[in-house]
């Protein structure tokens, strides 16, 4: 059963910044009772990326996936909020851009 988020609660920024060639990822537990939401996610490549895309996962399902083949900085605003049920845990995956390519993800979520 869908629950609703609290809406009230603290947003939080979460940051991975790897090197070169890595794949970004934000990885927000499961925890019972414990109910995530997405509100915002910001990316950026320094060089433009081979193939590259933005995936936002609850419980190992891809539910989200973008196209990243742009260089420089985007975001993308969830106005309702990306979440799983109450207890799932949401998985933000930066693809790798490819040789020489540095990705960055910051998640704002609560």
């Amino acid at each position: 059963m869908k629950t609703t988020p609290n809406r009230d609660a603290k947003r939080t920024w979460t940051k991975h910044h790897p090197a070169s060639n890595t794949a970004a990822i934000v990885a927000l537990a499961a925890s019972a009772g414990v109910y995530h939401s997405v509100e915002q996610v910001s990316w950026s490549f320094d060089e433009t990326p081979s193939s590259a895309t933005l995936t936002l996962s609850t419980t190992g399902q891809d539910d989200f996936v973008l196209s990243v083949p742009f260089k420089g900085a985007r975001s993308h605003v969830f106005v309702n909020g990306f979440s799983g049920d109450s207890g799932d845990a949401v998985t933000i995956t930066l693809a790798a851009g490819g040789s020489g390519v540095t990705g960055k993800l910051n998640v704002c979520s609560k």
